[in-house]
């Protein structure tokens, strides 16, 4: 629409874009009611599953997207970036680590380890279990979520040993379920 700037969020993946009381909030909205403000349009969020994106983005229902998404080769091919932040990930563990993981290595081996489907720290999981099957140990069991907060779920659950999580998510579940998890 004339006047506004429609973007696509997939609103599960806290500090950067996350629901909380019923409203849209985080690092990546407040960006862009900031960028909407200055080229004076009105913000127009659009909030689907992640994998669903850059396919509405492909087929003209967004103006941009607004999601946290890392930039890879597929990806830059089906659409253009602007970069605006880099950022590291961890492995979080449930709170005394029954499952001995030691990082993202070999100890990975055998155990189920639940990533946000399509997310970056898919392809890592995938590589990491590429790692384990090349050095003839058990594969690992790649869980895929719609959403880092499920994956969260299956990890406090006992259903995962360990999930991939980006350093500022890892911190914000810290923060949300204080006590439930570690870092490793």
């Amino acid at each position: 629409d004339k006047g506004q700037l429609t973007y696509g969020t997939a609103a599960t993946f806290m500090p950067f874009e996350y629901v909380k009381a019923g409203k849209l909030t985080g690092f990546d909205i407040d960006l862009i009611n900031a960028l909407s403000k200055e080229i004076q349009l009105t913000p127009a969020p659009m909030p689907m599953e992640f994998k669903g994106l850059i396919p509405a983005l492909q087929g003209k229902r967004l103006d941009i997207i607004n999601s946290a998404m890392y930039v890879n080769p597929t990806r830059a091919e089906q659409v253009d970036f602007v970069p605006y932040l880099k950022i590291g990930s961890r492995v979080v563990v449930r709170k005394g680590n029954p499952a001995n993981i030691t990082g993202r290595d070999l100890s990975l081996c055998g155990k189920n380890i639940a990533v946000t489907l399509g997310g970056i720290e898919e392809s890592q999981a995938r590589a990491d279990n590429q790692r384990c099957v090349e050095a003839k140990k058990p594969a690992i069991n790649v869980m895929t979520f719609p959403a880092a907060t499920d994956s969260a779920v299956a990890v406090a659950q006992g259903r995962a040993d360990a999930e991939f999580l980006s350093t500022p998510g890892t911190v914000a579940l810290f923060t949300e379920k204080a006590g439930m998890f570690e870092a490793v």
